[in-house]
C-alpha cells in the first residue's frame, strides 16, 4: 500500500515518470492518475457550467447528475487507463494521464469502431 501511495505522489506532485522497474504497482499507479484526472475534468466543466450557465462537454449538470457524472467519468478514465497500461500504449507520466483522463470517450469510439470494422472484414472473408 506505501509503494502504491508513493508511486501517486511521484506522479501526480513530482511530475516524475513511474517505471514497474521502480514501482511494482504502475500500471495501478496509472489508472488512478487517469481516474483523478478525469473527475477534475468534470469539476472544470462543472466550474464553467456555474459561472457560464454552459456545458463545454454538453452534459447536463444538475444535483442528481453531476455525481454520475464525476464518477462514470473517473472510472472511465480509470479503467481505459489500466487495459491502455496493461497492454503497454502508454507510458506512466503525467501527460499521458492527462490525455487518457480528458480523452478516453474519444479513444474509446475509435477503438470500438476499429473492432467493428476488423469484425466485418472477418465476416467477409469467411463469407467468401
Amino acid at each position: 500500500m506505501e509503494k502504491l501511495l508513493s508511486g501517486i505522489y511521484s506522479l501526480m506532485i513530482d511530475f516524475e515518470v513511474v517505471n514497474k522497474s521502480q514501482n511494482e504497482y504502475a500500471p495501478l499507479v496509472f489508472a488512478i492518475g487517469c481516474g483523478i484526472i478525469g473527475f477534475l475534468f468534470v469539476c472544470a466543466d462543472l466550474s464553467f457550467y456555474v459561472l457560464n450557465k454552459e456545458s463545454l462537454l454538453l452534459l447536463k449538470h444538475s444535483w442528481r447528475n453531476t455525481f454520475g457524472f464525476l464518477l462514470a467519468w473517473a472510472f472511465g478514465a480509470a479503467f481505459f487507463g489500466y487495459v491502455g497500461q496493461f497492454l503497454n500504449i502508454f507510458q506512466v507520466s503525467l501527460l499521458s494521464c492527462a490525455t487518457v483522463g480528458v480523452s478516453w470517450p474519444i479513444l474509446l469510439t475509435k477503438a470500438l469502431s476499429k473492432l467493428r470494422e476488423k469484425s466485418e472484414e472477418q465476416q467477409l472473408t469467411t463469407e467468401e
